[in-house]
């Protein structure tokens, strides 16, 4: 365990908080209480600070530093309280060497001390109602309070903190002063179990153990995507009914305080840290630690390893077994062998999600976004393997915390041949959610195994609002189309092989859904015959945007042939013609320029999704939808808009030849 050399004890009392999850400034008034007093431990060097409440005004406190258990100073700390933060300085050291700094995060207060002659930070959470001393050792350390009675290897406690660093975990509880138990950690920093080979590949999760000191919560995750205001009215959507397939590294400790009567294991594995971190993201419900309730905290998880099956044979045994229609991978192939190509597995997907496009698949992308610097095999480009280069299951990047730019761990597309790999983002840095340790430990980790399932959770709600709203399940098409449409922009403006579409917008995406309830639905499912092209008059009055998305569940060869390309089976084309005879084109890249931005001046010959975005001026337009690069008879679809499309109009100029068997049978029957 890495040692600093300077060791900071802090006592701190919040009164009047009212529970265990509020610590709100109004409730923590009154700055008239004095500080509870303490032995000081033989040998002690550090600092106690007293009278710590979350202030509504400037006061003034108590430090006193002590070393060798002899007081060695008193100090006299001001404190000047805004909105969000609050700076503590010494007044006997108006140099400013020494800072504190206490950050009110709402539910949560964040202490942070930074030393500047140390360069050192030490950041406590979640540290509410527990006024205890705790001498700090090493500045990667997690810290996490209990206020319900905990039992720890068959004794319990109440009031703990418990403060877990890279190589030990250590409790102390309220008013003792001393370590109740530690106990060496079996997850090192960067460690991961040994890979499972399967063939010439090995499989593994994808994501390391936290480095970062800066925390994302569930629930801050949730509040970036808007899907927390799907949790409240009108809507109340919380996952009821919803079936989730979860397929990672292990099983899922059920007996989780947060998961409990939830979580159903089909595998034999041992409980994972891993799965476990990703279930609580999907399903926690927020109860012990709100700050990490999950996406569809209601919703039934089930639970199987890639140490028995993987990708899309555990996406056929969920469904055929349990019924199950949304799953989430976390996982992936390690090692730079498959880079940027369309594999068997890719393939395989494919089969599937065709066969049955209710399917609902949501894959990592993947972290080797750095190996570039490191290793040679790696480039900055084409990093996405295996499943996740599929065309018919959403790829999900990882954001920053402020949803702003993907991080730079984050895989990047695009597949060889220049389709759009990754789909869509999410935070997927430093989340804190639930851990395997005991059924009230949380633990923060990073990756896309973390956007990926918050990206599952919103596709989770949206299926139930779909299924209120028609009473059937969405396809996959309507999903991607839905997302898509909706997404907030980052990166280079429109798609780019970073974010693909950009991050999810959760509450965007369900005003869409709930204009199926409406005469002026903006979202349209219908089938496109091979050689027909359907047309959309829009007569526009005003300057506005209009974007529209169409994706299709793409087919795939019975035989994999020069599967690096990944030819569409279907390539529906679509385009934007006004009444002067111009014509607009829908987003296409580059691969051989992966990092310009998307243009708009070709057909889209690659992607199994096509999105037009333009600003239209008062005129007439059209909008066409082409089935003329058909290979099959006819091909479902699903078309999203921000503004409502008029009657579709249609000119088939090759009648399938079905059509004409139907006419002949037809006129024998007369």
């Amino acid at each position: 365990m890495r040692e600093v050399v300077l060791s900071i004890t802090l006592s701190i009392f919040i009164w009047g908080c009212g529970g265990a999850s509020s610590s709100s400034p109004s409730t923590s008034s009154g700055g008239g209480e004095s500080g509870k007093e303490f032995n000081t431990p033989a040998n002690f060097d550090g600092t106690i600070l007293y009278n710590y409440l979350v202030p509504n005004g400037d006061k003034k406190i108590k430090n006193l530093k002590f070393k060798n258990d002899q007081l060695i100073e008193e100090e006299t700390l001001s404190y000047k309280a805004n909105d969000t933060l609050i700076t503590l300085r010494s007044l006997q050291n108006l140099g400013g060497k020494v800072e504190y700094r206490l950050e009110d995060e709402g539910k949560e207060i964040e202490v942070t001390i930074y030393d500047e002659n140390k360069l050192n930070r030490f950041k406590l959470h979640n540290f509410i109602h527990i006024g205890d001393r705790v001498t700090i050792k090493d500045s990667s350390c997690i810290y996490k309070a209990y206020y319900d009675e905990i039992e720890i290897h068959g004794t319990r406690f109440r009031d703990m903190i418990e403060i877990e660093c890279p190589n030990h975990i250590g409790y102390y509880q309220k008013g003792k002063g001393q370590v109740a138990e530690e106990i060496i950690d079996p997850f090192e920093q960067n460690s991961i179990d040994q890979p499972i080979y399967f063939g010439d590949r090995k499989l593994g999760l994808v994501d390391e153990l936290e480095k970062s000191k800066f925390t994302t919560y569930n629930l801050e995750s949730a509040q970036e995507s808007n899907v927390d205001k799907l949790w409240k009215a009108p809507y109340y959507l919380n996952g009821e009914g919803m079936k989730i397939g979860l397929v990672d590294g292990g099983g899922v400790r059920s007996t989780h305080v947060e998961l409990r009567g939830r979580v159903h294991n089909l595998t034999n594995a041992d409980t994972n840290e891993h799965a476990t971190h990703v279930a609580g993201t999907l399903i926690s419900a927020g109860v012990h630690l709100y700050t990490s309730r999950g996406f569809a905290k209601n919703a039934q998880l089930y639970v199987l390893s890639y140490q028995d099956i993987y990708f899309a044979d555990s996406v056929k045994k969920l469904y055929e077994e349990e019924g199950v229609l949304i799953s989430n991978h976390s996982y992936g192939f390690e090692g730079s062998e498959g880079l940027g190509e369309y594999d068997a597995e890719s393939k395989k997907f494919d089969l599937l999600i065709h066969s049955n496009p209710y399917l609902q698949v949501v894959i990592a992308a993947g972290n080797d976004g750095m190996k570039w610097k490191t290793d040679s095999s790696y480039g900055y480009w084409n990093l996405i393997k295996g499943g996740a280069n599929a065309k018919n299951v959403i790829t999900v990047a990882s954001v920053d915390d402020r949803s702003r730019y993907i991080n730079n761990f984050s895989s990047r597309g695009p597949v060889n041949g220049g389709r759009l790999k990754p789909d869509i983002a999410m935070d997927g840095n430093n989340v804190l959610s639930t851990n395997d340790y005991d059924d009230t430990s949380y633990k923060r980790m990073y990756g896309t195994s973390m956007a990926s399932p918050a990206a599952t959770g919103v596709v989770t709600l949206l299926s139930q609002r779909y299924k209120q709203i028609t009473d059937a399940n969405p396809r996959v098409d309507t999903i991607k189309a839905i997302l898509f449409n909706t997404a907030m922009d980052i990166e280079n403006p429109g798609p780019d092989y970073k974010s693909g579409f950009g991050r999810i917008d959760a509450l965007s995406a369900v005003k869409v859904i709930d204009t199926l309830s409406t005469n002026s639905p903006l979202i349209k499912l219908d089938t496109l015959h091979k050689n027909e092209i359907q047309s959309y008059y829009i007569a526009n009055q005003e300057y506005q945007k209009l974007k529209v998305t169409v994706a299709w569940v793409d087919g795939t060869i019975d035989h994999c042939g020069s599967c690096a390309n990944d030819k569409l089976i279907n390539d529906i084309d679509i385009y934007l013609k006004d009444d002067r005879g111009n014509t607009i084109y829908p987003y296409t890249l580059d691969e051989y320029n992966p990092d310009d931005p998307a243009r708009k001046d070709k057909p889209n010959r690659v992607d199994p999704q096509e999105q037009i975005e333009f600003e239209i001026i008062p005129g007439n337009y059209t909008l066409y939808v082409d089935g003329s690069r058909l290979s099959t008879d006819d091909q479902d679809f699903t078309m999203v808009s921000n503004i409502p499309l008029s009657a579709k109009e249609t000119n088939i100029k090759i009648v399938p030849m079905r059509e004409h068997i139907h006419e002949i049978y037809n006129a024998i029957k007369k």
